[in-house]
């Protein structure tokens, strides 16, 4: 007999089963016996050993295929392709659609990438142009707007071209002409002064040409037609001023005929990198071109016509264009070199401080003191002394007669 403290255990029976049935594991344990699962693992070894042993030459062949080769099995070996060498061309040609498609993006971000550095750079550079561009001094301002200065005889007109700085009441107007380029981002204004005490010491029209951003060397075909309009401006002025003095027509043998048009020879000039523009638009042919006026300015000799003179004025402390680089004087007198004790850089004009690129050295003269250097330097170059006949129009052999002139080629 079993005690009463002892617990019952009730048999197991369908109705003590869970209502979704035994557990998968436990039902796919009762379902398969012990050992049945060896099949498979044979299976499974045999497969490991064939890939062991064969797999290589499976690859083999399959790369061959692939590469269109003639040891594919089953195919004739004359045929010379494989059963997946259209496979294979598809491959390739969806390598090459993939390389090039790289390229073309490589390319895009590198072009937007040096669009953007482009772009920069450019504000850059017209950030400095606009901070460092130099306005005339207000006495240049005014001299332009009253038209002039009737102390020296001067007049100053404000052309599309630039300024046109003539003498008045001149009775015998030198037949010589100065063609004058600005300075970098300087205003043409402020050489109004200089052009004006220019023209009254030689007699002679000084046109100063008015540059695109004020940049002549940028600008070199503008800078070269405003040239040629000014030239013309200055030519038809001299003839009407001609024809109210003179009649317009002389007598020869043949009868009556018109007066020639007026002769004129050019000096072609500038200060700093307006001196290379000057020589940059003497390599263009031009028969009516006599000299090199070099302000403060550098050139190569070998690019200047050897019938040109050149004359350089350098000053003892400009630190922009340093007087140690100045050009050597030749004995044959076609290069003269001028340089002014105490001068700098920005003494050539009204105009400063210079202090692009460099900061300029300070001056030790008064800028009314190098200004008259400069003129006296140029005009005894040009026009010889007052006390004899000489300059520029005895070296090229043109007197004060009326000639022909050449318009400068374009």
């Amino acid at each position: 007999d079993e005690s009463a403290d002892t617990p019952r255990v009730a048999p197991r029976t369908a109705a003590s089963t869970p209502a979704g049935g035994p557990h998968p594991r436990a039902q796919h344990a009762e379902a398969e016996p012990r050992g049945a699962q060896a099949p498979q693992l044979v299976t499974m070894g045999v497969v490991g050993v064939g890939v062991g042993l064969y797999g290589r030459d499976v690859v083999t062949w399959f790369s061959e295929q692939l590469e269109g080769g003639e040891d594919a099995p089953g195919e004739d070996a004359a045929d010379g392709a494989g059963p997946l060498s259209g496979f294979a061309e598809f491959v390739s040609l969806a390598k090459d659609v993939t390389f090039w498609g790289l390229c073309t993006a490589t390319a895009r971000l590198v072009s937007k990438a040096l669009g953007v550095v482009v772009a920069s750079y450019s504000v850059f550079i017209a950030g400095v142009v606009w901070y460092e561009r130099k306005d005339a001094f207000a006495e240049a301002k005014d001299l332009v707007a009253a038209g002039g200065d009737d102390s020296t005889g001067v007049s100053i007109a404000v052309e599309p071209w630039g300024l046109a700085v003539r003498p008045n009441a001149v009775k015998k107007q030198s037949k010589l002409g100065v063609i004058y380029f600005p300075g970098a981002l300087v205003d043409e204004v402020a050489y109004a002064p200089v052009a004006a005490k220019l023209a009254a010491k030689m007699k002679a029209p000084v046109c100063v040409i008015k540059v695109p951003l004020r940049l002549a060397t940028v600008f070199p075909r503008a800078a070269r037609a405003r040239a040629k309009a000014a030239r013309a401006f200055v030519v038809d002025a001299a003839a009407a001023a001609a024809a109210e003095t003179s009649t317009t027509t002389t007598t020869t043998e043949a009868g009556t005929a018109p007066k020639p048009p007026v002769s004129m020879r050019w000096v072609y000039g500038g200060h700093s990198l307006g001196g290379f523009a000057a020589a940059a638009a003497l390599r263009v042919k031009d028969a009516d071109a006599v000299g090199l006026l070099l302000h403060a300015s550098l050139c190569e000799l070998a690019d200047v016509p050897e019938a040109i003179k050149i004359l350089q004025i350098v000053a003892e402390r400009d630190t922009i264009v340093p007087a140690s680089k100045a050009l050597e004087p030749d004995d044959g007198g076609r290069v003269t070199v001028k340089v002014i004790k105490g001068g700098n850089h920005a003494g050539f004009a009204h105009y400063g401080p210079q202090r692009f690129p460099r900061r300029d050295g300070a001056r030790a003269i008064t800028l009314d003191d190098q200004i008259d250097q400069v003129v006296q330097a140029t005009s005894k170059w040009a026009v010889g002394p007052p006390s004899q006949k000489g300059g520029l129009l005895a070296a090229s052999g043109t007197n004060n007669n009326n000639g022909s002139s050449a318009q400068p080629a374009e």
